[in-house]
């Protein structure tokens, strides 16, 4: 029976991956019919640096925000489409004019974005499918921040790859010696096991539900709130690892002169870049949604123990 799943599945994939192969075949002449939206995004590096020098908050949107936005099904999520959720999305895109707020899009896949080629392959795909849709939406004069910033590894060939290390140090000088406020999933356990906060004067955490988290959105933005007014916002950043929960939060929490960062998988593509990854491989003790194999075991006890003592609410 399992054998049969196996093989199953994997047919599944292969007819995906052959069906955004044809469809990444025709991009240049969507592109051509001006039915792929033009617009401008800052290089990986320049939104690390965004981040870092001018204190912005960032929501970013990929292709799970977009499709959310869209109100298109959105297969194997930990998200369950929503018609606020599109709401609010489709608001923020269009209408995010708040001080030290930015919003973020990928790259487009032309030639010079540096991307791989299955992602090169799965975005031409998309762009095709959802192109004409978010042409209105998108504006064309706007730069938009890189929403890569938090992945500038793994999507990307070997020579774009190098710049990963300037990106993390970016990063990381965002919350030198600052108090980070960390709002994530269950089982995300962000920046636990490695160094990537550990220049962070001190780190708390809101643990919100794994599944469909938009659904007890007003709790989880209630407590953010509650939990900022024991900090001096000056001197705190908020960290939130949430799918499009957190695209809606940090512009939410922006309003309230909250410096708030939609952070993704960035511990999660440290990891891979720290072990000189190939693939998505699995990070022990973090569920990587991508990998083959999501969840491989339990923090060690030690790790275990910190990032316990570091919660200070669980929603």
């Amino acid at each position: 029976m399992l054998r049969r799943l196996k093989h199953a599945l994997s047919k599944i994939t292969f007819l995906t991956s052959f069906r955004d192969f044809c469809l990444a075949l025709v991009y240049p002449v969507f592109n051509w019919m001006n039915l792929i939206p033009k617009y401008k995004v800052y290089c990986t590096i320049e939104s690390s640096m965004k981040i870092f020098k001018k204190g912005i908050s960032l929501s970013r949107y990929g292709d799970g925000e977009l499709r959310w936005l869209l109100d298109v099904p959105v297969t194997h999520s930990f998200q369950k489409n929503d018609k606020l959720l599109s709401e609010r999305l489709t608001d923020i895109f269009e209408g995010s004019t708040i001080d030290n707020f930015d919003i973020a899009l990928p790259e487009l896949p032309n030639r010079g974005s540096g991307y791989k080629l299955s992602e090169q392959i799965a975005w031409r795909a998309f762009w095709v499918r959802y192109g004409n849709r978010l042409k209105p939406l998108i504006d064309s004069s706007y730069i938009y921040q890189n929403s890569f910033v938090t992945r500038p590894y793994m999507p990307y060939k070997m020579r774009i790859q190098s710049h990963a290390v300037e990106i993390f140090n970016n990063l990381k000088k965002s919350w030198n010696n600052k108090a980070i406020l960390i709002i994530e999933g269950k089982y995300t356990r962000f920046g636990v096991g490695d160094d990537l906060l550990s220049n962070a004067n001190e780190v708390h955490r809101i643990i919100c539900p794994d599944i469909n988290a938009f659904e007890s959105y007003k709790d989880i933005h209630n407590v953010a709130l509650e939990t900022c007014q024991f900090f001096d916002l000056n001197n705190l950043i908020v960290l939130v690892a949430l799918g499009p929960t957190a695209t809606v939060l940090c512009y939410d929490l922006t309003k309230q002169g909250i410096q708030a960062v939609d952070i993704g998988h960035t511990d999660i593509e440290y990891s891979w870049y720290r072990s000189h990854a190939r693939k998505k491989e699995s990070v022990r003790g973090k569920y990587v949604n991508e990998a083959k194999i999501p969840f491989i075991g339990e923090l060690n006890q030690k790790d275990e123990q910190l990032y316990r003592q570091q919660i200070i609410k669980t929603i």
